[in-house]
């Protein structure tokens, strides 16, 4: 996998982090401003700001093994918290992203590798119960996907698709 996509993916969460003043003043100046740990150390993961102005973070690597777990972090607090869990462990997903979410309030998770290969999975993270739910999978398996909200409501998913075999 491309190095600069791994940049990529970890520059999401300073993207989504800046939500408190004393962040932003700090950014301005060219610095970064310490927050609080992770539920666990994680890499390849995606993220998604949520409409409560959480960030979202699923799935990704701990210790070399594929994640299915799920945290929120809170800027106004500097916390991470522990969500529910994905039906299904990934990393290099893609979720629907900031500003935007589903006009449901809920976060789509799409696609991205496992042990058992590339993913055409999709799941449902709804905020208000902290809970993943499985949807209807993409055609084709796909690892690093965009995820798109159109103005129509429906989603579109573009990436890298897989074959079946193990990544």
């Amino acid at each position: 996998m491309p190095v600069r996509h791994v940049c990529f993916k970890l520059s999401l969460i300073v993207v989504f982090i800046p939500a408190t003043a004393s962040w932003l003043c700090a950014a301005s100046m060219g610095r970064f401003v310490a927050t609080g740990d992770m539920t666990i150390p994680r890499a390849l993961h995606g993220a998604a700001l949520l409409p409560d102005g959480k960030v979202l973070l699923a799935g990704g690597v701990s210790n070399y093994q594929y994640q299915s777990s799920a945290e929120t972090y809170d800027p106004s607090t500097g916390t991470f918290t522990a969500t529910g869990s994905m039906a299904e462990a990934r990393q290099f997903c893609g979720l629907t992203n900031a500003p935007i979410s589903l006009q449901n309030g809920k976060v789509l998770v799409t696609g991205g590798v496992n042990s058992g290969g590339v993913l055409s999975s999709a799941e449902l993270y709804d905020e208000t119960t902290g809970t993943f739910s499985t949807t209807g999978s993409m055609f084709i398996g796909r690892w690093c996907p965009t995820v798109t909200l159109l103005k129509d409501g429906k989603v579109l998913v573009a990436g890298a698709p897989g074959s079946s075999s193990a990544a």
